[in-house]
Order: C-alpha cells, then sequence, then structure tokens
C-alpha cells in the first residue's frame, strides 16, 4: 500500500467539495428555474378567470410567494386613477383585500417610465419614495418592492413582496424574476378584466332592457321615480337616489329626492346649485368629495351625511331637462363607477318622463274639451241663471278637483248701455247657498 502525500488528500478533498459546491449551486439554479416555471404556468391560467374568482388569484399570490421567497405578496390593480392601488388577491392572507392602498405620484411615474420595481430595503428609506412610513409599520413590513405590472404597454397595476422581521436587500436577479412573473400576471389579469368587462356589458344591456321594459309601461310619474330608483339600486351601491328637473322658469331647479314612498320635492336656484354645470355641459360627472364646493345642494347633500355624487343629464332631443343623481356617504365612492351605465338610466328616465308629460297634457286636453261640451249642452237644460251658475260652478269645481268654488256677481248701473242688473244680487257657491252680497262697480 502506498501512501499518498498529506497534500495531495487535501487536494482531492477540496476539489471534491469544490465540485460538489458547484453540482449544489448548479442544483439550486434549476430548481429555481423549474419554480419559475412552474409559476409561469400557474399564473397563465388565470387567462380566462373572472377577477370574483379569488381562489385563482389567491394561488397566483401564492406562487409568487413561494418563488420569490418573500413573506407575503399583494397583487393590485389601478381602479381610480393613479392615486390609489385595489387589493384584488394576497398571500398569506391578511384580510387586505378589497383594501384601497395609497400611491405617491412619484412612485407611480416612477415605474410607469421606468418600467422597473421600485425596491426599499430599508422602511426608514421610505418618505424618499413619497410612501408613508407608518402603513408599512403597520403591518409589521421591514423591505418591501413595487414590481410595475404591464399588460400591452398599458400601466395596469403592481405587485407588492413584503419581506417582515428581518430587513431584505432585493437583488437584481431577484427583481428581474419578479418582473418576469409579473409580467406574465398583468396578461392573465388583463384577460381577466376583459372577461369581467364583457359579462358586465351583458349583465348591463339584460339591466337596461328590463328597465326600459318597466319604466315605459306607465305613465304614472310617481311610479317612474319609484322603478328608476328600485332598479339603480340593484347596479349601483348609493345611499341617495334623486332626479333634478327645470322648472318652467329657467331659473328654479326642482330637485326630487326619490324613497320607499312618495318623492320629497324642494325648488333650487338653479345658479347656485352644482348640478347647474352637468346641465350646462351636458356630461356626466363624479364629484369625489362633495365639501369642495359651495353649492347649495351639495351643503344640503353634506348635511344629510353624504359626501361623494355622481351625476348623468337627462338629454331630450338634444336638450338637457334635468339631471339624474346619486350619491354615498363615503368621499371618492363612485371613482370607478361605470359613468356610462349611469348615462343609460338617465336616457330610459328622461324618455318615459317625457312621455308621461305628454300623456297628462294629452288627458289634460282631453278633460278640458269634454267639460267644454257638458257646459254646453248645460246652458241648454236651464232657463235660469242661478242654477245654470249652481251647475257650472260644481263641473269646474269637480274638473279642477277644488273643495270650493265661487262666482261673484258685479252689479252693473243702469243706463250704461249694458243688461240691467238681476232682481237678486248675490255670490253663488258650489253648495247651492248664498254668499255675501255682490260688490257695486265702481
Amino acid at each position: 500500500m502506498v501512501d499518498l502525500p498529506q497534500e495531495t488528500n487535501t487536494s482531492a478533498a477540496s476539489s471534491t467539495l469544490t465540485e460538489t459546491g458547484h453540482f449544489t449551486r448548479i442544483t439550486k439554479r434549476i430548481t429555481q428555474e423549474l419554480e419559475v416555471w412552474q409559476s409561469l404556468r400557474d399564473l397563465t391560467s388565470l387567462a380566462d378567470t373572472p377577477l370574483e374568482n379569488s381562489e385563482k388569484l389567491t394561488q397566483a399570490a401564492r406562487s409568487l410567494v413561494e418563488t420569490l421567497s418573500v413573506d407575503h405578496v399583494g397583487i393590485m390593480i389601478f381602479t381610480g386613477g393613479i392615486s390609489s392601488g385595489l387589493v384584488i388577491a394576497e398571500y398569506p392572507d391578511f384580510g387586505l383585500r378589497g383594501v384601497t392602498v395609497p400611491i405617491s405620484a412619484n412612485s407611480y411615474h416612477r415605474m410607469k417610465e421606468g418600467r422597473a420595481p421600485l425596491a426599499i430595503n430599508r422602511i426608514e428609506d421610505a418618505a424618499r419614495y413619497e410612501i408613508e412610513r407608518s402603513i408599512l409599520e403597520r403591518q409589521g413590513i421591514r423591505s418591501v418592492a413595487f414590481v410595475p405590472m404591464f399588460a400591452e404597454d398599458k400601466f395596469i397595476g403592481m405587485v407588492g413582496l413584503d419581506v417582515y422581521h428581518v430587513y431584505h436587500d432585493f437583488t437584481d436577479e431577484e427583481l428581474d424574476t419578479a418582473l418576469a412573473l409579473t409580467s406574465q400576471l398583468g396578461l392573465g389579469i388583463r384577460n381577466a378584466l376583459l372577461v369581467d368587462e364583457l359579462r358586465k356589458r351583458t349583465s348591463q344591456l339584460e339591466f337596461i332592457t328590463n328597465l326600459s321594459r318597466r319604466i315605459t309601461a306607465t305613465f304614472d310619474r310617481d311610479l317612474i321615480f319609484k322603478i328608476a330608483r328600485e332598479e339603480t339600486l340593484k347596479v349601483v351601491k348609493a345611499d341617495h337616489v334623486s332626479i333634478s328637473l327645470l322648472a318652467g322658469d329657467p331659473n328654479t331647479l326642482r330637485l326630487y329626492t326619490l324613497t320607499d314612498n312618495e318623492a320629497d320635492e324642494r325648488e333650487l336656484a338653479s345658479a347656485s346649485t352644482g348640478l347647474l354645470r352637468v346641465i350646462r355641459t351636458g356630461n356626466p360627472l363624479v364629484e369625489a368629495d362633495l365639501s369642495i364646493g359651495r353649492y347649495i345642494d351639495y351643503q344640503q347633500w353634506i348635511a344629510a351625511g353624504l359626501h361623494s355624487a355622481a351625476f348623468a343629464p337627462l338629454i331630450l332631443a338634444g336638450r338637457v331637462v334635468g339631471t339624474f343623481n346619486v350619491a354615498h356617504h363615503d368621499t371618492n365612492y363612485f371613482a370607478a363607477l361605470d359613468l356610462d351605465l349611469l348615462q343609460q338610466i338617465a336616457n330610459q328616465l328622461a324618455v318615459s318622463l317625457e312621455n308621461a308629460r305628454q300623456y297628462m297634457d294629452a288627458a289634460r286636453r282631453a278633460d278640458v274639451e269634454s267639460l267644454a261640451n257638458r257646459l254646453g249642452n248645460a246652458l241648454q237644460d236651464y232657463n235660469d241663471l242661478p242654477s245654470l251658475l249652481l251647475n257650472t260652478t260644481r263641473q269646474l269645481a269637480d274638473a279642477l278637483q277644488a273643495n270650493r268654488a265661487r262666482v261673484r256677481l258685479t252689479v252693473v248701473p243702469t243706463g250704461t248701455g249694458m243688461l240691467p242688473p238681476l232682481p237678486d244680487k248675490q255670490d253663488t257657491d258650489s253648495s247651492g247657498q248664498g254668499a255675501s252680497p255682490a260688490t257695486p262697480a265702481q
């Protein structure tokens, strides 16, 4: 047996360790790549998944957590502009789904224009990115990275990678992997949004068809108001529904607050209302915070505990005749409201109210003509003036739905070339009893 020198044994052992370490790194690298591909496959499955399917979205968030080795992942989409993101999924579940997260304009534009993640390795540096540190601290976050999510070059949201308990320095490799995964996630969510949009449009078409059928089946304005409120609350979560209509006087606006019972009507000087802006422009409007305006209608709504609103013009033959309004107790509530849907409701409402008005006008003219015919026939049935006046007064009172009607006769002095006065000069009311003496002519 030949003994090898000790240096040779050490060299061989070192070489073996080096090869083992290299093999371990290769194995780890391959495992990581397999995990990435597995995550990509999982994220691709989102293509036909509606956003309401929280299980699929949670699975996507979990896949990101396991692949990127972070403590928590939140997936957010932009729904109300660039100032906030809506959490649509997270893993683990900390109850943040549905929560709106504020985003600084600087951070938004930085990710959008640079198309690169924003890493905050120490929450003490959050202020540099105009991110409120207290929000991160309340969640126990020590390090965080925001990864922009694009779909067809549109910045639709972002993914938050959270690390708790210890600080973590995000590496370029980690951020590149996160960006690749988020890119695939963005395509899946974009497709999911399109699926949701298609389903929503189909649902809206069914809703508008049903609304049109119900609201055009009556000429009763009060019933139209009731139907409009009932149907609107099925698709819009609002604490207040109202309708404003221009009165005969263009300076006056009649505001009808719709309730379960009769509508509450009040008159406002149109020039002092915020609704006048909608009437003048003919465009729908969302008011995120009613307190910013000093309009009389805004102040009345604020006094009732309402803080945000959305308005749609009532347009008839190219002319704005009023507005359809919804309001909510919370500020910024209608940021994501589909104004197109609100406008479609307003269009149906405008047509129905106009049909009801024309029907009432036609019915009123028919009543007047019928009354004129009855009065004309009655003139031939009476030979004495008191009986004729009494019958005519009664019919006028019935037609006008009056509780009391009175005819006053004026004495005409003789010698004026006019008819001589009647022997009994007195008022006659609809009850058939004499009233106060007639007033002499001046």
